[in-house]
């Protein structure tokens, strides 16, 4: 730089470069005294957001506002407006450079603020996926007050914790103490009927610990399949993944599948997926705001709530086969997503086990019983004692059997003593449960001239 300085041909462009540095600005005085010909302080008011409050000629007005303490946020804002608008009118001599500069300005903070939006819905996407599915449970549980709910704050990576199951604070420890501190006592009556853990469980091995502590105690337990793009993969990896089972364990699983559209995607922020939650949450709101022995799905009892739509579209043949396979799939159908199953990943011969509505009514009615029988405990055992229970068994029974009830019907009630044990007594019912309709049969008879034609669908 000394060498330069001492060049003569360098020397007109360092003048013109100091000559450029000092031209003297006009001052914001100047600047503002210029407004008076365009209205003054009511030109400042179409221009700048919140110099209303600042109106000398609404004394109460200007003070609040300079004075108590909930607009001191607003003062900050109104503050930043005035100072950039005060280097506006000094920089510039005409309103053509201003509305230029201010709309670069403008330009450059609004790419600024969506590029800042958008690293923020990157970095906290999974918060506000497990917050999205949450506020879906309570949508569809349709209560105001959601009763008997606990929450634990436990990510997919503590759940699927293989080594984390014999912790005793992990999270398998602290939920198998709640239900077991509900279930495995003589009061049942602050016991629990489902559990409910958003997102893939990665392993059938975990799938399986979950299920064996949810048939211990008798709930039924929700969880999510994988988060896949199509229904072919979807029934790829799930025949890979050998999740179903004629196990006992497995008829107390729900699986849905085809994630749903938590809120859709800010394209304007240059994103271009939706932001997909977990189904299961939400499935699991209808389930505890429901009728225990109907399932949540099909058009009249399946329709969710505040869910806008799911990750791919399904053929009917393609939901069929889902739901073979013990999934539930998630349809997009009628304006409204809708689970189309009532499966169990129970595959074995009984078709109740099969059926989680069937499973979710046998183990309520058994946990009734045991109840009830656990306040009869250590009464002398003689034909007074058994016919009563045996009545008010009976009368129990009545009152949910029949249509829009829990049971369709009952029959075979006997109550005994053990032949070769004293002091037991047995309880022998059975019951008759609901079923829900999976297949019309359809079969038109007419005539075609002179011969008979059937149409079977």
């Amino acid at each position: 730089m000394a060498k330069e300085e001492q060049n003569p041909e360098n020397a007109p462009l360092l003048r013109e470069r100091v000559v450029e540095q000092q031209k003297p600005t006009r001052s914001l005085t100047e600047s503002v005294q210029q407004l008076t010909k365009f209205g003054g302080f009511e030109f400042i008011k179409t221009v700048v957001d919140g110099t209303e409050n600042m109106d000398p000629s609404k004394k109460a007005r200007k003070s609040i506002f300079l004075t108590e303490e909930d607009n001191k946020q607003d003062r900050k804002k109104l503050k930043k407006r005035l100072r950039d608008f005060a280097d506006l009118l000094a920089a510039h001599d005409n309103v053509a450079d201003m509305i230029a500069e201010a709309e670069q300005k403008a330009a450059s903070a609004s790419n600024t603020l969506k590029k800042n939006l958008a690293t923020v819905l990157t970095q906290t996407e999974e918060l506000e996926a497990s917050y999205r599915s949450l506020s879906l449970f309570f949508e569809n549980a349709e209560s105001e007050k959601v009763k008997n709910l606990v929450l634990f704050d436990a990510g997919n990576d503590m759940t699927t914790d293989a080594d984390g199951f014999s912790n005793p604070t992990g999270i398998f420890e602290q939920v198998a103490k709640e239900l077991r501190d509900g279930y495995d006592k003589l009061d049942l009556s602050e016991n629990y009927s489902l559990l409910v853990l958003p997102g893939w469980l990665k392993k059938n091995v975990i799938v399986d610990k979950w299920a064996s502590l949810a048939y211990q105690n008798k709930v039924m337990m929700l969880t999510d399949y994988r988060h896949l793009d199509d229904p072919d993969s979807v029934e790829a990896t799930f025949e890979r993944d050998k999740l179903t089972g004629a196990d006992p364990h497995k008829a107390n699983v729900m699986m849905p599948c085809n994630w749903i559209v938590g809120r859709e995607a800010y394209t304007e922020l240059g994103q271009e997926e939706h932001l997909y939650v977990s189904p299961a949450m939400a499935l699991a709101g209808m389930l505890w705001g429901g009728h225990i022995a109907q399932p949540s799905a099909g058009v009249q009892h399946g329709k969710l709530k505040m869910a806008s739509g799911v990750r791919f579209s399904m053929r009917k043949g393609e939901i069929a086969q889902l739901e073979d396979k013990g999934l539930i799939p998630m349809v997009y159908e009628y304006g409204r997503v809708i689970p189309f199953s009532a499966k169990t990943l129970f595959n074995g011969d009984n078709v109740g086990l099969q059926t989680y509505s069937v499973v979710r009514v046998f183990d309520w009615i058994g946990k009734v019983f045991q109840d009830f029988l656990n306040r009869r405990t250590f009464e002398n055992i003689d034909n007074k004692m058994i016919e009563e229970i045996k009545g008010q068994v009976a009368s129990f029974l009545a009152t949910i059997r029949g249509p829009g009830k829990i049971i369709e019907d009952f029959s075979n009630l006997d109550i005994r003593r053990h032949p070769t044990i004293p002091t037991h007594v047995i309880v022998n019912v059975k019951l008759k449960p609901f079923f829900p309709a999976k297949v019309f049969e359809i079969n038109l008879t007419g005539t075609k001239g002179q011969w008979d034609a059937d149409l079977k669908q």
